[in-house]
């Protein structure tokens, strides 16, 4: 009689090759989630500036903080977006909350990540080549996330640290 199939031991070291693979697999494909998500803020926040830059120069927006509030809105923006509207002010994505920041002294929009490992985080954009990062829950989230050595979000343009920010042709330090 010939018998066929896999003894005990040999399922045994199948299972913990694949728990092995996996362990080593499952980290770095979190990562690459997170850092998918932050491509869309990277992304997103400059056509969202522009958009509101169009707006407030097509219209003299700028005259105070208050006045300024009051008529920027994401339903102005000659862009279109993915997502549904909170407020006025800030739109809502599967990934992020954006937020509009009206007047002449504070020119900048905002976006929170809103799940994921590094939830919370806010990435700001103020019309240069940078965009900044913070987190208040996780002070090495802007680090881990490819926003610059110290958090500053120097090379967050193009997602390196500082050693290697020639390589996107950002101006790091300055």
């Amino acid at each position: 009689m010939i018998k066929q199939g896999f003894t005990l031991i040999e399922l045994l070291a199948v299972v913990l090759i694949m728990a092995a693979l996996t362990s080593v697999a499952l980290p770095q494909y979190r990562k690459s989630v997170e850092r998918a998500r932050v491509a869309e803020a990277l992304q997103m926040l400059p056509v969202i500036y522009d958009a509101r830059d169009r707006l407030m120069t097509e219209n003299n927006y700028k005259v105070t903080y208050a006045t300024d509030r009051r008529k920027m809105s994401f339903s102005k923006l000659d862009v279109s977006f993915k997502g549904n509207p909170v407020d006025d002010h800030t739109w809502r994505t599967e990934n992020y909350d954006y937020k509009l920041f009206a007047g002449s002294s504070v020119k900048k929009v905002s976006a929170t990540l809103r799940q994921g490992t590094y939830q919370g985080t806010v990435f700001e954009y103020d019309g240069d080549t940078k965009v900044s990062c913070s987190s208040p829950t996780n002070t090495e989230a802007c680090v881990l996330l490819g926003m610059g050595a110290d958090s500053s979000g120097l090379c967050g343009s193009c997602g390196t640290d500082e050693s290697e920010c020639g390589a996107c042709g950002s101006d790091c330090g300055a």
